[in-house]
């Protein structure tokens, strides 16, 4: 494969996965594919793509790479894998020319030698999921890291976003994917759960742990990369001390002061008492499991 040893980040939307994605490709050693991994391989969808129409194709699976697939996947042919590895090439060699991941630190630029020997991180969210098992066939070495977060604080974000309006519909959303998570992350060597909660409580150790699974040097002293969001106050309102959309290189020891540690708290506070039952009637012992009050 020309993809060696590749990290899959298995996230929800609105679950943290943009800051997880920018903690691995701040180390120098990592490298993108510039787009997530449903926006390069879409079909039949908002993120239809060509490569996504020959994808399906050559699956024959029109859904393989559709977030709100939530069932597993078929195997794929030998063709299907050689064409969606050369893609992940292709596009991992667009961090030359992107204005932000084109830095492997805050003043240094990759050269192209340095990105075709980098280690690839692919975002993965929602019902990608279910496509570990194909990826794992693709690249055996692979590595995934399954994000979860607390369902409440999660339900506001989609409800804010209009993914989901209804608590029942997003309890059985939350269920399937999570449920797969933990599943992989219990039987399978290659994966490993994450909870965003840890990540607010002591960024530093998090990133650690999730380096040493992936077997990537951790140095305290290297900055990361993160990109600044509007994000939720203690007041309800919305908003940015940085300029939002802009990427900012921080220390990782003070990484805390860039994060809300009390966003679930916040989120979670929007809800009525009603939501809250509804999503924890389907939910209780995966919640429970999970270390989720």
């Amino acid at each position: 494969m020309r993809i060696n040893k590749p990290i899959f980040l298995n996230c929800f939307s609105r679950g943290g996965s943009n800051i997880l994605w920018n903690l691995f490709l701040s180390h120098p050693g990592v490298c993108s594919p510039v787009r997530e991994t449903l926006q390069i391989f879409g079909a039949f969808s908002r993120h239809a793509s060509l490569e996504g129409f020959i994808t399906a194709l050559l699956s024959r699976q029109p859904r393989l790479f559709d977030q709100w697939n939530l069932t597993p996947r078929k195997p794929i042919s030998a063709g299907a894998r050689d064409y969606i590895d050369r893609t992940f090439q292709r596009w991992v060699l667009k961090t030359l020319d992107d204005p932000e991941m084109k830095f492997k630190s805050e003043s240094k630029i990759y050269t192209r030698v340095e990105v075709q020997t980098c280690r690839m991180a692919a975002k993965n969210n929602n019902g990608l999921v279910f496509l570990s098992e194909t990826l794992a066939a693709i690249y055996p070495q692979a590595i995934f890291f399954n994000l979860v977060r607390h369902p409440y604080a999660l339900y506001d974000g989609h409800r804010r976003h209009k993914i989901f309006s209804d608590p029942l519909d997003f309890a059985r959303f939350y269920r399937t994917v999570c449920e797969r998570m933990v599943h992989d992350s219990e039987n399978r060597p290659d994966c490993h759960l994450a909870r965003f909660e840890d990540l607010l409580e002591d960024p530093a150790g998090f990133i650690r742990d999730l380096y040493l699974k992936a077997g990537l040097d951790f140095d305290p002293r290297r900055k990361v990369r993160l990109k600044a969001k509007p994000y939720l106050h203690a007041d309800g309102s919305r908003r940015s001390d940085l300029e939002t959309g802009r990427h900012y290189w921080i220390i990782t020891d003070r990484l805390g002061e860039f994060l809300e540690a009390g966003i679930n708290r916040f989120q979670s506070a929007r809800l009525a008492e009603e939501e809250m039952e509804i999503i924890r009637a389907g939910n209780g012992p995966l919640m429970e499991k999970l270390g989720y009050q």
